[in-house]
């Protein structure tokens, strides 16, 4: 899959009992490292079916040739996803509080359970809590426990907005029970899908002279090629070799056995007195017209 692009993880996550379960996505380095984490949501209660909404890394349009792509290069290769199951104690409690506060029984033994549960939530190093969300918490605790309040504005105080907010996202997770290890494959970006167009430099810009002899393109003539290549709609060029044509068995027009003078043979036969693999064939240019040619690829 590419980098930062997002996919479907469902799993059936159930626990024994009353108790509320919760579930999680861990994503994962190769080293084991958590970098993320995607809260699930039950989506078919008789089926204990959970689903979320996954992405590795962050996504990014940078190519491999612009400043700061090492940064996306470190983030491809394998990861590893992990669903995480576990006790919710915070929904579990709040289920049975509203009762015992709307209904009157065993209110104060219920606030006080809620109060401390709050207290051990905001130091629990697996929540992540920022020094924010621990204040929000140990406030929030130090309500719940105020029997000069009333039981409502108690419980008020246990079911606010940003309380919620953390229950969804830097939940209390008791019980843990992790799944073994998912392997994914992290491509760079945009490696799912790309439009390919062989190029022949020695074709763009070609032309027949007086004596109706073809004159071969350069990487200099080439370049308007590559802008009609992409007005075309192509994402990507590559090139056939561009090193010096061999001459022995060389091959002429429409694949003949015997080439004529002219005839420039087939650019995979490599290697002639001009040079092999490690020449760009001066037919076509110098090194640098071909780094002239590559920048305005990249371009």
């Amino acid at each position: 899959m590419e980098l930062g692009e997002a996919f479907k993880v469902t799993a059936q996550v159930f626990i024994e009992g009353r108790t509320k379960a919760g579930a999680t996505v861990s994503v994962r380095n190769t080293r084991g490292t958590e970098k993320a984490r995607f809260p699930m949501t039950c989506t078919n209660p008789g089926l204990d079916r959970w689903e979320a909404m996954v992405k590795i890394g962050d996504h990014s349009d940078l190519k491999p040739w612009e400043d700061g792509y090492a940064d996306v290069k470190k983030q491809l290769g394998e990861w590893h996803i992990v669903v995480e199951g576990w006790e919710d104690t915070y929904a579990s409690w709040l289920h049975d509080a509203q009762i015992k506060v709307e209904v009157g029984d065993d209110v104060e033994n219920a606030l006080e359970s809620g109060a401390q549960l709050l207290e051990r939530w905001a130091g629990a190093r697996d929540s992540k809590l920022t020094a924010d969300d621990k204040k929000t918490l140990r406030e929030a605790a130090k309500t719940v426990a105020d029997k000069s309040l009333d039981a409502t504005a108690r419980l008020a105080a246990a079911t606010t907005d940003a309380i919620a907010s953390l229950h969804e996202t830097n939940p209390l997770r008791d019980g843990l029970s992790a799944s073994n290890p998912q392997r994914f494959r992290v491509e760079r970006p945009k490696s799912s899908f790309a439009a390919w167009y062989q190029f022949f430099p020695r074709s763009e810009g070609a032309y027949f002279d007086a004596d109706g002899k073809i004159v071969q393109g350069t990487l200099k003539t080439a370049l308007s090629g590559l802008d009609r290549a992409k007005a075309e709609g192509f994402d990507i060029v590559y090139l056939p070799p561009i090193f010096p044509i061999g001459v022995t068995n060389r091959k002429g027009r429409n694949n003949t056995l015997i080439a004529g003078p002219h005839d420039p043979g087939s650019p995979f036969g490599i290697g002639s007195e001009l040079g092999g693999h490690d020449t760009v064939d001066p037919l076509l240019g110098t090194m640098d017209d071909f780094k002239a040619f590559c920048a305005h690829a990249h371009e």
